[in-house]
C-alpha cells in the first residue's frame, strides 16, 4: 500500500468515527465489504490495518500533603493576685514587750519557715509600693515582713534575722530609726555600711523608723516635717536606696502626719490595729496609716498567739492565701 492511501484510508476512518459520534453519539457501523468512495480506482490488496492500543504514560499526580492543624496553643492561666496583703511586724527575733508580747528565735524561724512552705512571697519594697499605687498586681499568698530597727541588738539581725531571710529566698523591709544608727559598726550596734550591704544584696529594703522616736500624735505639724524630712534624707543618703514609707513610732498615728508624709513624697505609712481589715489593699484607701499583725505570744500559749486570740500563725496568714 502506498503512503497516500494509507493516509487516506486513516483520514476517512476518523473521519467517519467523528461524523458518527456527532450525530447520534454512538460508533458507527462498519462499511460493508468491498465498499469503495466513488471515483476511487480499487487499491491492490493490503494486508489489514491492525490498530494495536497505545499504553500511554501516565504521571500520576502525587496526592496533596495535609498537615494536620496543630493543637492549639493554651496560655497558661494567668497567676492569681493578692486582694489583700498582710504586713507581719517584727523586731529583733527575741523581742519582748512583757509576757504577753513574746519572740523567741525558734518561734521566728517556724513562721518563716511556714510561709515558705505555704509558698507565700515577701514583698520588697518597690513592689509592695506600686502594689498600693495600683501600678503592678502582686501574687496571691505576698507578705510583708515588717523590721522595726533600733539601735541595739544588731546582732540579732546580722546572726539571724538577715541569714534565715536569705537562706529562704525571703525579704525584708527594714524601717531604720535614722538618728540611732552609726557609721561604725561595733557588732552590737545598728551600723550604715551594714544596712547598705544588705540593701545591695536585695534582702532588705531601708525605710524610715523617723528620726528620732518620738510619739508623732504628741508633736506638732512643723515638728513631724522636720522628722520625716531628715530621716527620709538621712536613709537615701547613707544607703543609696529610695525610701518609700515608715513606719510610726509606738505604731501611734498622728492625723496631721497623713497629709505630711504624703507631701514628703512618702509613700505609705504603716502602724497597728489602724482598722478592723488587717490586710492592706491595692489602691488602698488610707496608704498613711496601714495596718500590721502582731506575731507575738507566750511560754505559755505558744503557738496561739496572744497578739491575735484564738489564731495561730498558720490560721491567722491563710485567710490571705
Amino acid at each position: 500500500m502506498t503512503t497516500r492511501h494509507s493516509t487516506w484510508l486513516l483520514t476517512l476512518a476518523v473521519s467517519g468515527l467523528l461524523a458518527g459520534c456527532a450525530q447520534t453519539g454512538t460508533a458507527p457501523a462498519s462499511p460493508a465489504p468491498g465498499a469503495q468512495p466513488p471515483g476511487v480506482t480499487q487499491p491492490p490488496a493490503a494486508t489489514p490495518l491492525s490498530f494495536q492500543p497505545v499504553a500511554a504514560e501516565v504521571t500520576p499526580t502525587p496526592a496533596p500533603t495535609v498537615t494536620p492543624s496543630a493543637a492549639p496553643e493554651h496560655s497558661p492561666s494567668p497567676e492569681p493576685t493578692a486582694e489583700r496583703v498582710p504586713v507581719i511586724e517584727y523586731h529583733y527575733s527575741t523581742y519582748t514587750m512583757g509576757e504577753l508580747t513574746t519572740m523567741r528565735t525558734d518561734w521566728f524561724l517556724e513562721q518563716l519557715d511556714w510561709l515558705e512552705a505555704n509558698g507565700y512571697r515577701t514583698l520588697t519594697g518597690d513592689a509592695f509600693t506600686a502594689y498600693l499605687r495600683g501600678e503592678a498586681p502582686v501574687p496571691a499568698r505576698s507578705v510583708v515582713l515588717r523590721f522595726d530597727v533600733a539601735q541595739s541588738h544588731f546582732e540579732d539581725y546580722t546572726d539571724v534575722i538577715v541569714p534565715a531571710l536569705r537562706a529562704r529566698g525571703q525579704h525584708g523591709l527594714f524601717f531604720i530609726l535614722a538618728s540611732r544608727t552609726s557609721d561604725d559598726c561595733d557588732g552590737h550596734n545598728a551600723c550604715w555600711p551594714t544596712l547598705k550591704a544588705w540593701a545591695d544584696e536585695g534582702v532588705i529594703s531601708p525605710e524610715s523608723h523617723s528620726l528620732w522616736h518620738l510619739d508623732y500624735a504628741t508633736l506638732p505639724p512643723e515638728q513631724i516635717v522636720l522628722d520625716a524630712q531628715r530621716s527620709r534624707a538621712i536613709i537615701e543618703a547613707k544607703t543609696g536606696h529610695t525610701v518609700h514609707g515608715l513606719c510610726y513610732p509606738f505604731d501611734s498615728v498622728a492625723p496631721a502626719a497623713l497629709d505630711i508624709l504624703r507631701d514628703l513624697g512618702y509613700d505609705f505609712a504603716v502602724a497597728g490595729y489602724t482598722r478592723q481589715e488587717r490586710g492592706v489593699l491595692a489602691r488602698d484607701p488610707d496608704p498613711y496609716a496601714l495596718p500590721s499583725i502582731y506575731p507575738y505570744s507566750s511560754d505559755a500559749a505558744y503557738p496561739q498567739l496572744t497578739s491575735h486570740p484564738g489564731e495561730t500563725f498558720a490560721t491567722l496568714l491563710e485567710s490571705f492565701r
